[in-house]
């Protein structure tokens, strides 16, 4: 519950962090002021020891501190922090005042608004409260006849060391944090640009599977037009083969070929060899080899587009081709192949003691 309402007191109205945290401290210190300044009022008034000049300046001193919590409270930080410290001084200096014999403050007082200056606007402001405070007290001392003084040398040494070890301690802080601030700003940085780079690769995996599926669907494309399986009649298939016949292609025309004849149930299968470029012994054992694969699947295979090139190929390397029918050409195999079904059709479709008529 403290916590809550200490929170609510030092509130900063503003968006800056810079601000607000300045705020917060000037807030605290005026706070701190105001409230010792008031108790040291009230008593020195039960005690009565307290004249009225002292009454006067601790009423400014509370007055002031209120003036710059509310100036810290809507955001204007800096200027708040400046007015107190600067109240402060002409306070001290005014206490410290031989016009003041009834309410002198030791002149030790003058390293207050040295301390009061780090704390709320940095190394510059310690600087040159530091000079205004080492000012007032020569000057003071000058007033009194004091200045050779050891008491008044003292002072002045005091708070010439105050304000260079202030200075010090608070441009080291400054430094720190400012190191602290780049380091933040570099690390957030290289934070959004790791973002930035996860972004592009997540992009680039995701164009890069794009592209994998493209690619699998082409080729997938590629393998069902370079072996197409084309159906001519019921239970008839043509095979028009295009190009060079490797051994993957061999093992995929293989492979689509004897599936698309299971599935169509084909009883004859023409493979026409008009669109392969070169036939080799390697190609001519392959196509050997496809044949025998279909026949074992129980289908006929008739092989067209037969040249004469290709016939001397088979001949000398004593290749079996005697259970595959030729034709010269696709047309003529077709030909052949709609003239048996014909014949059957016109043919009784029962024959005492036998079952269904079909192609030998």
């Amino acid at each position: 519950m403290g916590t809550v309402v200490l929170a609510r007191i030092l509130s900063v109205q503003t968006d800056r962090e810079d601000q607000r945290l300045r705020g917060q401290l000037t807030k605290g210190a005026a706070l701190l002021i105001a409230i010792a300044t008031a108790l040291g009022t009230f008593g020195g008034i039960a005690t009565r020891s307290i004249t009225a000049d002292a009454l006067y300046l601790q009423i400014a001193i509370v007055l002031a501190s209120l003036v710059g919590f509310g100036l810290a409270h809507y955001g204007k930080a800096t200027a708040a922090a400046l007015f107190l410290n600067s109240a402060c001084s002409a306070i001290v200096t005014l206490t410290a005042s031989p016009l003041f014999h009834s309410y002198q403050a030791g002149k030790i007082a003058f390293v207050a608004p040295i301390l009061l200056a780090g704390l709320l606007l940095g190394g510059r402001a310690v600087l040159v409260f530091g000079s205004l405070s080492t000012l007032a007290a020569l000057s003071i001392a000058v007033v009194e006849g004091s200045l050779a003084r050891s008491e008044s040398i003292s002072t002045v040494l005091i708070l010439i060391v105050a304000t260079g070890l202030t200075w010090l301690i608070i441009r080291t802080l400054e430094q720190a944090l400012a190191r602290a601030r780049e380091q933040t700003a570099a690390a957030l940085a290289a934070e959004r640009s790791l973002r930035e780079q996860q972004a592009l690769l997540e992009d680039a995996n995701a164009e890069l599977r794009s592209a994998n599926q493209q690619q699998a669907a082409l080729i997938e494309l590629v393998r069902d037009l370079e072996t197409p399986a084309i159906p001519l009649l019921e239970g008839v298939l043509a095979l028009p083969l295009i190009g060079h016949i490797d051994t993957r292609r061999a093992n995929i025309l293989t492979e689509t070929t004897l599936q698309a004849v299971h599935r169509e149930r084909a009883r004859v299968v023409l493979i026409d060899i008009t669109g392969v470029s070169v036939v080799d012994t390697a190609v001519a054992q392959r196509i050997e080899q496809l044949a025998q694969a279909i026949r074992l699947l129980g289908a006929r295979v008739i092989l067209t587009g037969m040249r004469a090139e290709v016939a001397q190929t088979i001949a000398a390397q004593g290749l079996d081709f005697s259970a595959v029918e030729t034709a010269g050409r696709l047309q003529d195999g077709v030909a052949r192949v709609i003239s048996e079904a014909s014949q059957i059709v016109a043919r009784p479709a029962m024959r005492a003691g036998n079952g269904h008529e079909s192609w030998s």
